[in-house]
């Protein structure tokens, strides 16, 4: 069945061929196929009190799935589902190994056994490839070695990434320009992340690190624990919960960093000092935001923030273009006396009245 959308419900079969609807990309639910227009809100209801038992530290992956062991230093575990697609191509798996001193790609050693009854090995300019000849679930594990310091998984389409688990002494190749990209950019299939290296999210050398990760329930690793947020680091993260981060901490939020997680609920950031634009667009679940530090917020950084109600940022002196535009329930901001504001920074923000800026729009 191809998937169906209505409005923000998606509608499609799940690996049992079960009917399963999904709204805001976070929750699911057996729904019959042939509810009613009429049953809408009541289907939309039994989602939204669904989403309270959620993705995050506690999901597990459904007992249908592979077992996925913990990995060795040099391990990396990828559960992968295959699949053939329209054209007829498909069941094929790639990735990348290298050494950061060396260029990046082109150096090292990886044993593959891709969790069909075979298995090969790659040296130096190797890019591990397989085409699995019937469609389903794998678990593919890869063994570097100690001359193989980073790795990066490719885009295949044909393969999608369920669960993902690394050893202490993987690195990943986080280069955008070159082909690949970083490693988990745009696996929306991808359910639970655990990296062990010591350095944790320290790690990402560019942005876009989980971006369009929408299925993204669970994820383990050391947090980011001080400097900057890069660009679309969690973007379109919809089911993640808990992040990896230590947000007092952080002293930059880039643009994108968190546009559209849904399930941000407070946001308190002891010593960030300056957010770019639309770093929280669409970030629905939020209800307060403590900056004490913060001196900019860029344009539309808290646009779309449906369930706001409250900012601290006293310090604050400069506020963007449509920054808090579209909060509908924003009801109290504190900034500073001498803030300049840009055009709409308070657009369809219904429940604020006076304004900082004098608007009454």
């Amino acid at each position: 069945m191809a998937d169906i959308k209505f409005g923000e419900i998606a509608v499609y079969e799940d690996d049992d061929g079960k009917a399963v609807w999904e709204f805001e990309g976070k929750v699911q639910s057996d729904i019959p196929l042939d509810t009613d227009a009429q049953d809408f809100a009541g289907a939309i209801n039994e989602l939204k009190k669904l989403s309270e038992a959620g993705g995050g530290e506690d999901w597990q992956p459904p007992e249908s799935w592979i077992e996925v062991p913990e990995p060795g230093d040099y391990d990396i575990y990828i559960l992968i589902r295959t699949y053939t697609d329209d054209y007829g191509f498909g069941k094929r798996f790639e990735y990348m190994l290298g050494r950061k001193s060396d260029g990046w790609i082109g150096y090292g050693h990886i044993h593959c056994d891709w969790g069909d009854g075979t298995a090969d090995d790659y040296y130096k300019d190797g890019y591990p490839e397989h085409t699995y000849m019937e469609d389903g679930q794998y678990l593919v594990h890869l063994t570097a070695d100690e001359n193989t310091t980073f790795c990066s998984g490719s885009s295949t389409l044909q393969a999608q990434w369920l669960i993902f688990k690394s050893g202490a002494k993987m690195t990943f190749f986080t280069d955008n320009s070159l082909a690949g990209g970083s490693t988990f950019i745009n696996k929306d299939c991808l359910k639970y992340v655990k990296i062990n290296h010591p350095m944790g999210l320290s790690l990402l050398e560019r942005d876009s690190f989980f971006y369009h990760c929408r299925s993204l329930q669970k994820l383990e690793l050391k947090p980011i624990y001080s400097g900057n947020i890069l660009p679309n680091t969690f973007s379109e993260c919809f089911a993640l919960k808990k992040f990896p981060v230590d947000f007092d901490n952080i002293d930059f939020v880039g643009r994108f960093a968190f546009q559209q997680c849904y399930n941000l609920k407070n946001l308190q950031m002891a010593n960030c000092l300056s957010i770019d634009g639309f770093a929280f667009d669409l970030a629905r679940g939020l209800e307060t935001i403590i900056l004490p530090n913060c001196t900019d917020i860029g344009e539309n950084v808290f646009s779309s923030c449906y369930c706001l109600k409250s900012v601290y940022a006293p310090n604050c002196v400069s506020i963007g273009n449509e920054a808090f535009s579209n909060c509908f329930n924003l009801q109290e901001i504190i900034l500073a006396e001498n803030c300049t504001f840009g055009t709409n920074c308070f657009r369809n923000c219904y429940s604020l009245y006076p304004r900082p800026d004098g608007s009454i729009n």
